[in-house]
């Protein structure tokens, strides 16, 4: 949602980036350039907010991610589910965990 909402608001200015998660990070680059007019001051200020919150968010993300890793590496059921095709270490874990219950 809110990679959705910085390109919506670069968008109203604007500015545009090709589709995906890994083009928002250039988008930002130019909506908060400094000097640039590309966006007024009260938008970059927004801007720069919905930036750190992306931030965060991928931190939080990865730490998560981190989280689940061990937890996989710990659990037999875990690994043995991630053998089979298609299946990954979120989904491994999500099924092993709620099979345990």
């Amino acid at each position: 949602m809110l990679i959705n909402a910085i390109r919506a608001h670069c968008a109203e200015f604007g500015l545009i980036a090709a589709q995906g998660v890994g083009r928002v990070g250039d988008l930002l680059k130019r909506a908060l350039q400094v000097g640039g007019a590309t966006l007024p001051d009260l938008a970059k200020a927004a801007m720069a907010l919905m930036a750190e919150q992306l931030e965060s968010l991928e931190s939080q993300i990865q730490a998560l991610n981190r989280r689940l890793l061990a937890w996989h590496k710990q659990d037999k059921t875990s690994q043995r589910l991630a053998t089979i095709p298609g299946v990954g270490v979120i989904s491994a874990t999500a099924l092993a965990a709620s099979a345990a219950a």
